[in-house]
């Protein structure tokens, strides 16, 4: 099954991020893109007023058994490729290299 994730400009993108590993860190960046942080461990980050606690940043560290929900607003962003990475380099190479490439793209037309 593709990774590849696409949209049309204008549209918002909402990954769900999940570290399925029980015994490492892993960081996600989108290059190019801003990530709004909405959500973690399958809630909305909601403060005990009820007002919104989402954040914007430009990657996302999660540890292991953590999830993030996270949108990626495509309005006036240009089309074309932006690469889903992970920060932590060892865990880019593919095939019989180290441990496989925690890479992907997204697409806007």
């Amino acid at each position: 099954m593709s990774a590849l994730i696409k949209a049309t400009a204008g549209q918002k993108i909402l990954l769900r991020i999940s570290n399925v590993s029980i015994t490492n860190y892993y960081t996600l960046s989108v290059m190019g893109l801003k990530m709004k942080v909405v959500g973690t461990g399958a809630h909305i980050l909601r403060g005990p007023d009820g007002k919104s606690t989402a954040y914007e940043t430009n990657s996302v560290t999660l540890g292991g058994g953590e999830t993030a929900d996270v949108l990626i607003d495509t309005t006036g962003v240009a089309p074309g490729t932006y690469a889903v990475y992970t920060t932590n380099l060892n865990y880019l190479s593919n095939n019989f290299e180290d441990f496989g490439g925690l890479m992907s793209e997204i697409r806007i037309q």
